[in-house]
């Protein structure tokens, strides 16, 4: 399948199960009370986008919240589904011009991924994997080790594949370290959302059941995460890269900007290519298959619970400008590219930044339709 990576992620998410939607809805809607997000979704004046706070009350964040200003936005359920400026608009009835601008912002598409199935539209069949599966096509490939390095968005992404290895997407990702208390709040939907769930498993040996993990025994690979996502730890990267020089079977799965502040120089220059040229200047004299093999994953898109204070800094233009710089530098190194941005563009964010279990599950099933083409 010619462009698996760009084919794979034209698509959309298709709702199976209405009730469901509305159930999970709910369940981010505790969450956003808990943690003080303000949650009317709309403004009794009509005005939307994130300038335009959630309250005209007299107050705009819900007393004793230390949580960021958030915007508004119009009810998809309603007569006025679309914002016209998605910084500072108005709702609109649903025509050509108010829901399909540049700028406009149409609610009807944000769907719940956890009751939705993805639909690619592109030209490429794929697989979905499950545990067992999962594994041997992790085992069959050219890849022995697989490292995850970087940001929230590929701890998150490291959970998601801990998850689908375990076949168990509700306490899949616990590791033999897992408090009590962390089994309390880290399982399902919610285990993406909670402070203390972070951090929960580096490693693929943590699972209680690792040595029955692969058709029960022990997997015949390595899989683990380094978190780091500033410019100061850009040494880790490159000290990874270098101990695995040469080594056949290595996989890197990078994922950094945001923190970086979407500055494309910045990530390229102080980042990846020190690890790039490491790796350049070890077989500058050969024409051998290159090790390790890395793969950048793009930051994922802003949403519209995205903090008012954060949208022009870590907003989609600017976001879109990253990408296409990071492209072009990955294309020039024969890097390949993750872009989920397509993936999460129209699904609920429990924090306008970060997305839960279906899309990180998805995520996954990209990664791994990607490895299953490096068969031996």
């Amino acid at each position: 399948c010619d462009n698996l990576l760009e084919n794979i992620v034209k698509g959309k998410w298709v709702v199976r199960n209405k009730t469901l939607e509305g159930e999970i809805d709910n369940v981010y809607k505790r969450y956003w009370l808990e943690r003080g997000i303000q949650s009317k979704w709309t403004r009794e004046d009509g005005k939307c986008g994130y300038d335009k706070y959630k309250c005209v009350c007299g107050y705009d964040k819900i007393n004793g919240s230390t949580w960021p200003k958030v915007g508004s936005w119009c009810d998809r359920h309603g007569d006025e589904p679309c914002c016209d400026n998605y910084m500072d608009g108005a709702c609109r009835t649903a025509n050509q011009d108010t829901c399909n601008c540049p700028k406009c912002i149409d609610t009807r598409k944000y769907v719940v991924a956890e009751a939705a199935t993805w639909k690619s539209t592109g030209l490429c069949n794929w697989t979905n994997f499950i545990g067992d599966t999962a594994c041997d096509t992790i085992e069959n490939s050219q890849f022995n080790k697989i490292q995850f390095v970087g940001d929230s968005f590929m701890r998150n992404m490291f959970i998601g594949l801990m998850m689908l290895l375990s076949n168990d997407p509700n306490q899949g990702a616990w590791s033999i370290y897992t408090t009590a208390e962390q089994k309390e709040r880290c399982h399902g939907v919610e285990f993406f959302f909670w402070d203390n769930c972070r951090g929960i498993i580096a490693d693929v040996n943590q699972l209680p059941h690792y040595t029955k993990l692969c058709r029960y025994r022990t997997p015949k690979f390595s899989l683990s995460i380094e978190e780091e996502h500033r410019i100061k730890e850009s040494g880790k990267l490159l000290g990874l890269v270098r101990n695995q020089l040469g080594k056949s079977g290595t996989l890197f799965v990078i994922g950094v900007g945001l923190h970086m502040g979407l500055n494309p120089t910045l990530t390229i220059e102080s980042y990846l290519s020190p690890a790039v040229e490491v790796i350049e200047q070890h077989y500058s004299n050969s024409n051998a298959t290159k090790w390790p093999k890395l793969v950048f994953v793009h930051p994922m898109p802003a949403n519209l619970l995205k903090p008012t204070q954060n949208a022009r800094s870590q907003g989609n233009d600017i976001l879109n400008e990253f990408c296409a710089e990071l492209n072009k530098y990955c294309k020039e190194h024969g890097i390949h590219v993750m872009d989920f941005r397509k993936v999460a563009q129209f699904t609920q964010s429990f924090d306008g930044s970060h997305y839960g279990l279906s899309v990180n599950l998805m995520k996954n099933q990209i990664l791994l339709n990607f490895i299953s083409s490096f068969r031996r």
